[in-house]
């Protein structure tokens, strides 16, 4: 078995058929995605790690790690050790936050689509990772699209990420509040064109 590390969870994320990603950041700050023994993610009521609380968990990489994909880890045991005292203090300790605009998100990478939804590709190159912090410099509103969708909006354009949280959406984020960032799978539309490139797209999944 794994050595076990001591972790905090930082993010719940909603996927599809009521299944849940769960970031979480290690005390040597390391970004990983805990998954079960299968490599795969568990519905929300079979998950029991919650934003904020302190684990202790033996883990081994697991799945293809398709950049930027290379957080995802298998579960071999785990121990609830409590709720981190300051989750935002621990965060900031172990990760340097990007600071400024939606434009600026992932290395600088992210383009938009011309509904202004985020993603990334090999087009526009690949960041080392899939999930990171960020400190808005405008404040990001809720909106809902044509389908439904929620998500944080530039109030200078259509520039936007999914709110992809299991938490109750708030109206706003404000300036310099802390948040989360994620990339989706790779995907491109079952009825696209073959040579339709794949793109991760940009989500929220929570604030500090």
């Amino acid at each position: 078995m794994a050595k076990p590390s001591k972790l905090v969870i930082v993010a719940r994320t909603r996927m599809y058929g009521g299944r849940v990603c769960i970031g979480a950041l290690t005390e040597e700050a390391a970004s990983i995605r805990l998954m079960n023994s299968s490599c795969s993610s568990d519905t929300a009521d079979k998950c029991p790690f919650m934003v904020g609380e302190h684990w202790e968990v033996a883990y081994s990489p697991c799945g293809n790690r398709r950049p930027p994909h290379v957080e995802d880890v298998a579960v071999e045991a785990a121990q609830k050790l409590g709720v981190a005292d300051d989750l935002m203090g621990y965060i900031l300790a172990r990760s340097t936050p990007w600071q400024g605009p939606i434009e600026g998100l992932f290395n600088g990478l992210i383009r938009f689509t011309g509904n202004g939804g985020g993603y990334i590709s090999t087009a526009s190159g690949i960041p080392p990772l899939a999930t990171a912090f960020w400190l808005p410099s405008t404040v990001l509103k809720l909106s809902t699209d044509d389908r439904g969708k929620q998500g944080y909006y530039s109030p200078y354009s259509q520039h936007h990420l999914s709110y992809v949280g299991l938490a109750s959406a708030i109206p706003q984020i404000n300036v310099g509040q802390l948040v989360r960032v994620s990339l989706a799978g790779w995907w491109r539309p079952s009825n696209s064109d073959p040579t339709f490139e794949e793109r991760c797209y940009g989500q929220l999944s929570g604030w500090y």
